[in-house]
Protein backbone atom coordinates (compact mmCIF):
# COMPACT_ATOMS: atom_id res chain seq x y z
CA UNK A 1 0.00 0.00 0.00
CA UNK A 2 1.57 3.13 -0.80
CA UNK A 3 0.27 6.86 -0.16
CA UNK A 4 -1.30 9.02 -3.12
CA UNK A 5 1.36 11.33 -5.05
CA UNK A 6 0.50 14.11 -3.27
CA UNK A 7 0.30 12.71 0.23
CA UNK A 8 3.94 11.49 -0.38
CA UNK A 9 4.82 15.32 -1.47
CA UNK A 10 3.34 16.76 1.47
CA UNK A 11 4.54 13.84 3.40
CA UNK A 12 7.99 14.70 1.98
CA UNK A 13 7.78 17.90 3.42
CA UNK A 14 6.64 17.28 6.52
CA UNK A 15 9.68 14.77 7.75
CA UNK A 16 11.73 17.83 6.12
CA UNK A 17 10.14 20.30 8.54
CA UNK A 18 10.12 17.94 11.21
CA UNK A 19 14.09 17.74 10.73
CA UNK A 20 14.38 21.26 10.99
CA UNK A 21 12.18 21.31 14.01
CA UNK A 22 14.09 19.16 16.16
CA UNK A 23 17.51 20.55 14.84
CA UNK A 24 19.04 16.84 13.37
CA UNK A 25 19.17 16.01 9.57
CA UNK A 26 19.21 12.61 9.04
CA UNK A 27 22.15 10.57 6.86
CA UNK A 28 20.18 8.16 6.35
CA UNK A 29 16.76 9.22 5.46
CA UNK A 30 15.74 5.43 5.52
CA UNK A 31 15.53 5.69 9.22
CA UNK A 32 14.04 8.71 9.52
CA UNK A 33 11.02 7.09 7.29
CA UNK A 34 10.57 3.81 9.42
CA UNK A 35 10.32 5.42 12.26
CA UNK A 36 7.96 7.97 11.19
CA UNK A 37 5.24 4.81 9.78
CA UNK A 38 2.56 4.28 11.92
CA UNK A 39 2.15 -0.27 12.08
CA UNK A 40 -1.23 0.56 10.93
CA UNK A 41 0.59 1.31 7.62
CA UNK A 42 0.97 -2.11 6.91
CA UNK A 43 4.23 -4.27 6.18
CA UNK A 44 6.00 -6.19 8.60
CA UNK A 45 8.24 -4.94 12.17
CA UNK A 46 10.89 -4.22 9.57
CA UNK A 47 9.19 -1.52 8.00
CA UNK A 48 7.40 0.27 10.82
CA UNK A 49 8.57 1.50 13.38
CA UNK A 50 7.80 -0.82 16.47
CA UNK A 51 11.18 -1.91 16.73
CA UNK A 52 12.86 1.83 16.87
CA UNK A 53 10.06 2.45 19.23
CA UNK A 54 11.56 -0.57 21.65
CA UNK A 55 15.09 0.87 21.29
CA UNK A 56 13.70 4.76 21.85
CA UNK A 57 12.03 4.13 24.74
CA UNK A 58 15.36 2.65 26.36
CA UNK A 59 17.50 6.03 24.93
CA UNK A 60 14.68 8.63 26.16
CA UNK A 61 14.61 6.98 29.58
CA UNK A 62 18.23 6.90 30.17
CA UNK A 63 19.04 10.53 29.02
CA UNK A 64 16.15 11.98 31.30
CA UNK A 65 17.43 10.05 34.45
CA UNK A 66 21.01 10.86 33.30
CA UNK A 67 19.66 14.67 33.76
CA UNK A 68 17.94 14.10 36.24
CA UNK A 69 20.46 12.73 38.76
CA UNK A 70 22.98 15.36 37.37
CA UNK A 71 20.62 18.32 38.20
CA UNK A 72 19.03 17.14 41.82
CA UNK A 73 22.25 16.12 44.18
CA UNK A 74 19.95 15.58 47.35
CA UNK A 75 17.11 13.79 46.07
CA UNK A 76 16.47 10.23 46.83
CA UNK A 77 15.54 7.24 43.93
CA UNK A 78 12.24 7.69 44.52
CA UNK A 79 12.43 10.91 43.88
CA UNK A 80 14.01 10.86 41.15
CA UNK A 81 12.19 8.07 40.00
CA UNK A 82 8.46 10.16 40.26
CA UNK A 83 10.31 12.88 38.36
CA UNK A 84 11.52 10.89 35.62
CA UNK A 85 7.67 8.79 35.47
CA UNK A 86 6.17 12.74 35.17
CA UNK A 87 8.72 13.05 32.02
CA UNK A 88 8.10 9.86 30.10
CA UNK A 89 4.59 9.28 30.83
CA UNK A 90 2.26 8.84 27.26
CA UNK A 91 0.57 11.93 28.72
CA UNK A 92 4.04 13.86 28.31
CA UNK A 93 5.57 12.07 25.57
CA UNK A 94 2.37 13.01 22.94
CA UNK A 95 2.44 16.26 23.98
CA UNK A 96 6.21 16.83 23.22
CA UNK A 97 5.17 15.09 19.86
CA UNK A 98 2.33 17.68 19.27
CA UNK A 99 5.29 20.52 20.18
CA UNK A 100 7.19 19.53 17.33
CA UNK A 101 4.08 18.78 15.19
CA UNK A 102 5.18 15.03 14.92
CA UNK A 103 1.55 13.92 13.69
CA UNK A 104 2.23 15.93 10.44
CA UNK A 105 5.08 13.67 9.69
CA UNK A 106 3.68 10.26 10.67
CA UNK A 107 2.59 7.87 7.99
CA UNK A 108 -0.81 5.90 9.33
CA UNK A 109 -3.55 4.22 7.98
CA UNK A 110 -5.54 7.29 5.96
CA UNK A 111 -8.57 8.20 7.52
CA UNK A 112 -7.32 6.89 10.97
CA UNK A 113 -6.85 9.81 13.02
CA UNK A 114 -3.96 8.21 14.64
CA UNK A 115 -1.92 11.42 13.66
CA UNK A 116 -3.64 12.83 16.38
CA UNK A 117 -3.72 9.72 18.90
CA UNK A 118 -1.97 10.45 22.23
CA UNK A 119 -0.36 6.89 22.14
CA UNK A 120 0.82 6.63 18.61
CA UNK A 121 2.34 9.83 18.74
CA UNK A 122 4.06 8.65 21.86
CA UNK A 123 5.35 5.04 20.00
CA UNK A 124 6.27 7.43 16.57
CA UNK A 125 8.35 10.32 19.59
CA UNK A 126 9.93 7.19 20.74
CA UNK A 127 10.63 5.72 17.67
CA UNK A 128 12.30 9.02 16.31
CA UNK A 129 14.95 9.30 19.37
CA UNK A 130 15.84 5.23 18.35
CA UNK A 131 16.34 6.53 15.23
CA UNK A 132 18.80 8.82 16.13
CA UNK A 133 20.41 7.13 17.93
CA UNK A 134 21.27 4.55 15.13
CA UNK A 135 22.08 7.28 13.26
CA UNK A 136 24.04 9.52 14.70
CA UNK A 137 25.10 8.53 18.27
CA UNK A 138 24.62 8.61 21.71
CA UNK A 139 25.71 12.40 21.38
CA UNK A 140 23.08 13.59 18.88
CA UNK A 141 20.35 11.75 20.95
CA UNK A 142 21.03 13.50 23.85
CA UNK A 143 20.91 16.69 22.12
CA UNK A 144 17.65 16.30 20.91
CA UNK A 145 16.01 14.80 23.99
CA UNK A 146 17.39 17.58 26.12
CA UNK A 147 16.48 20.38 23.84
CA UNK A 148 12.89 18.88 23.65
CA UNK A 149 12.64 17.81 27.33
CA UNK A 150 13.85 21.27 28.59
CA UNK A 151 10.71 22.84 29.64
CA UNK A 152 9.21 19.33 31.19
CA UNK A 153 12.60 18.87 32.73
CA UNK A 154 12.43 22.86 34.50
CA UNK A 155 8.76 21.91 35.20
CA UNK A 156 9.15 18.45 37.16
CA UNK A 157 9.95 19.19 40.25
CA UNK A 158 10.60 16.11 43.17
CA UNK A 159 7.29 15.63 44.45
CA UNK A 160 7.44 14.08 48.18
CA UNK A 161 4.62 11.54 48.80
CA UNK A 162 2.65 12.61 52.07
CA UNK A 163 4.49 10.34 54.78
CA UNK A 164 7.65 11.33 53.67
CA UNK A 165 6.96 14.89 54.32
CA UNK A 166 4.96 14.00 57.35
CA UNK A 167 8.65 12.50 58.51
CA UNK A 168 10.73 15.40 57.30
CA UNK A 169 8.44 17.76 59.59
CA UNK A 170 8.65 15.84 62.75
CA UNK A 171 12.43 15.38 62.56
CA UNK A 172 12.81 18.95 61.80
CA UNK A 173 10.82 20.04 64.70
CA UNK A 174 10.79 17.27 66.86
CA UNK A 175 13.53 14.84 66.44
CA UNK A 176 12.25 11.85 66.16
CA UNK A 177 9.76 10.46 63.84
CA UNK A 178 6.19 9.55 64.19
CA UNK A 179 4.65 6.40 64.49
CA UNK A 180 1.15 4.95 62.81
CA UNK A 181 -1.58 3.20 64.25
CA UNK A 182 -3.92 1.42 62.20
CA UNK A 183 -7.57 2.99 62.96
CA UNK A 184 -9.64 1.12 60.26
CA UNK A 185 -9.43 -0.86 56.74
CA UNK A 186 -12.02 -0.44 53.93
CA UNK A 187 -13.02 -1.58 50.84
CA UNK A 188 -12.32 -4.33 48.84
CA UNK A 189 -9.05 -6.37 48.66
CA UNK A 190 -7.38 -6.28 45.60
CA UNK A 191 -8.16 -2.12 46.41
CA UNK A 192 -8.05 -1.71 50.20
CA UNK A 193 -8.44 1.83 51.56
CA UNK A 194 -6.54 2.45 55.15
CA UNK A 195 -7.61 5.12 58.04
CA UNK A 196 -4.26 5.27 60.14
CA UNK A 197 -3.32 7.81 62.90
CA UNK A 198 0.27 9.43 63.29
CA UNK A 199 1.95 10.29 66.46
CA UNK A 200 4.50 11.78 67.62
CA UNK A 201 6.40 10.99 71.36
CA UNK A 202 3.56 10.50 74.33
CA UNK A 203 1.03 12.32 71.75
CA UNK A 204 -2.48 10.45 71.56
Amino acid sequence: MAPAKQDKDALAVAQTDLQTRIGYTFSDQTLLTQALTHPSFGGDAGDNNQRLEFLGDRVINLIIADAIFATTSHSNEGDMARVLADCVDNESMAAVARGIDLGAALLTQPNSNLNNNDRALADGLEALIGAIWRDGGMAAATQVVLGLWQAKLSDSKPVRDSKSQLQEFALATSGILPTYTLIQQQGPHHAPLFTVRASLGDDE
